[in-house]
């Protein structure tokens, strides 16, 4: 069996022994808060690319019909397309709570119709449109929804719906 060698450190070497520990402790901190901005970053494009693309199936929908886009309401809230008849509010199908009730608040801020686009990014996508439409049939609402998005044309009501396709 080997027997350990046991040297006595120097004051000089210990001291040195110690910087270099807070030297890694410093990089290892640094090397953190550089992964969290980086991350932090990473995500806020994300969220930017989605606002993005929100307002690619917006703007043209909206302007295919002849409404005005980005409208500012008198209580500076922003109407996505304000139609002749509609107050519409268009997002991605995983919001359609949202939609609907921004779409209800326009509608009371326009005295017109509320209307909800649902941009459905996958076929799977129809079960948020089918809850959007049994909620307002269920509370008697004046809701008017249309759909776009990728998702291939689906039969939401028996009557073979094809308002599906990509922008507008």
């Amino acid at each position: 069996m080997e027997q350990l060698a046991m040297r006595a450190i120097s004051k000089t070497d210990l001291q040195a022994a110690v910087q270099k520990s807070r030297n890694y402790r410093r990089t290892g901190v640094l090397l953190v808060v550089v992964c969290a901005f980086v991350f932090y970053g990473l995500l806020g494009l994300l969220v930017n690319k989605a606002l993005a693309l929100e307002a690619d199936y917006a703007e043209p929908w909206c302007a295919a019909r002849g409404g005005v886009s980005g409208e500012v309401l008198a209580d500076r809230t922003r109407v996505d397309c304000l139609l002749p008849g509609y107050a519409v509010e268009v997002d991605f199908a995983r919001k359609w709570a949202e939609g609907m009730g921004q779409a209800l608040h326009y509608a009371r801020m326009t005295g017109r119709q509320p209307g909800v686009v649902l941009i459905l990014e996958k076929p799977s996508d129809v079960r948020f449109a089918e809850r959007l439409m049994a909620d307002a049939f269920y509370h008697n609402l004046p809701l008017t929804v249309w759909i776009t998005g990728v998702a291939p044309a689906y039969d939401l009501d028996g009557k073979n719906n094809k308002n599906g396709g990509g922008p507008p």
